[in-house]
């Protein structure tokens, strides 16, 4: 289930791919949705200690509220949902349903905010950095479009992207 090959985004995939996606937000979670995906990630993991240690600490102190918080922090939230998204993977996706649902919810309130802060000057400059192969650049073109179908973080800040030397 977690050991997919990496995908790449085509035409043909993007619509139906935002779709299950809307699905997967509005649809009654079980009560121990929660706690399967904990058990499935703890046998995933078993040989990665530092892993199922944040994975601990995961389903001890993370709440609803938090979602964004977990999602920025380098641990294997990040990597296990944008993976996923990437390679559409929907055995993934129903096991993160429970915290897609919460980072949903928790990204439209920030996003909500952020449109009442900006509303008289919308535009605004962000960072992101990346680093990817031609090739990778490539593999998610659909005509002269580039489509992502995971998370991209940013911040206002350059000063993250400076390359030290």
């Amino acid at each position: 289930m977690l050991e997919k090959p990496e995908n790449s985004t085509n035409a043909f995939s993007v619509d139906w791919w935002e779709k299950f996606v809307k699905f997967l937000i509005i649809l009654p979670c079980s009560n121990n949705s929660h706690q399967i995906f904990i058990e499935t990630l703890k046998n995933y993991y078993q040989d990665n200690k530092c892993t199922l240690c944040m994975l601990e600490k995961f389903d001890s102190e993370c709440k609803s509220e938090d979602a964004i918080l977990w999602f920025t922090r380098d641990t294997f939230l990040y990597r296990l949902l944008n993976q996923a998204l990437r390679q559409h993977n929907i055995e993934v996706m129903f096991l993160l349903s429970f915290y897609v649902q919460d980072f949903y919810r928790q990204m439209k309130i920030e996003n909500e905010n952020f449109r009442k802060k900006y509303l008289e000057n919308p535009c605004i400059t962000l960072y992101r950095g990346q680093i990817m192969r031609l090739n990778e650049l490539e593999r998610l073109k659909v005509g002269d479009t580039i489509i992502n179908n995971s998370f991209l973080s940013s911040t206002f800040k350059l000063y993250y992207f400076t390359i030290k030397q």
